[in-house]
């Protein structure tokens, strides 16, 4: 939990230094979506930085809670990798809906914990104990009603009979 709480007050401190830059980002790359000029090509380089985030965030969350020791090593690559990756989707405009926004957030948001996240929202994994204190501890008013939903049906799933 030292690494969640880490990165939580490290996301809240540049998330305040980063946040005009995402606003006139945001406000540039909509005004690029309307007029659509170029807007393609900008919308896949972010993408494609966002998904190398994503597999640098779960490949450190793969470590800190397989191998505790090269965890909190691996923490100082996870750490900027993940803070990163919730600027690049909070700078990109949301044309797929908010939802889809969010659900990038939370996998990240979940840092060290991520891939627990992913493989418990795909129903491969139960809800662990981590999971839960995470999500008791989220102070994120936008994301917490759809992280409740999914750990509703990973519930559901885990007290299900399989026949």
């Amino acid at each position: 939990m030292l690494i969640y709480k880490i990165y939580q007050i490290l996301s809240l401190i540049l998330g305040m230094l980063l946040f005009p830059l995402q606003l006139v980002l945001n406000l540039i790359l909509n005004l690029l979506s309307n007029l659509g000029i170029f807007f393609v090509p900008i919308l896949l380089c972010f993408n494609l930085i966002y998904l190398t985030l994503l597999g640098i965030v779960l490949v450190c969350s793969w470590f800190y809670t397989n191998i505790p020791f090269l965890g909190i090593i691996t923490s100082i690559i996870g750490i900027p990798a993940a803070i990163l990756a919730t600027f690049v989707v909070s700078a990109v405009p949301a044309l797929d809906g908010l939802e889809d926004r969010f659900n990038k957030l939370l996998i990240i948001d979940f840092y060290p914990y991520s891939l627990d996240w992913v493989l418990m929202t795909l129903g491969k994994k139960g809800i662990t104990k981590e999971i839960k204190e995470v999500f008791d501890k989220m102070n994120n008013p936008a994301l917490e009603p759809l992280a409740a939903k999914y750990i509703l049906e990973a519930q559901t799933k885990v007290n299900k009979p399989n026949f």
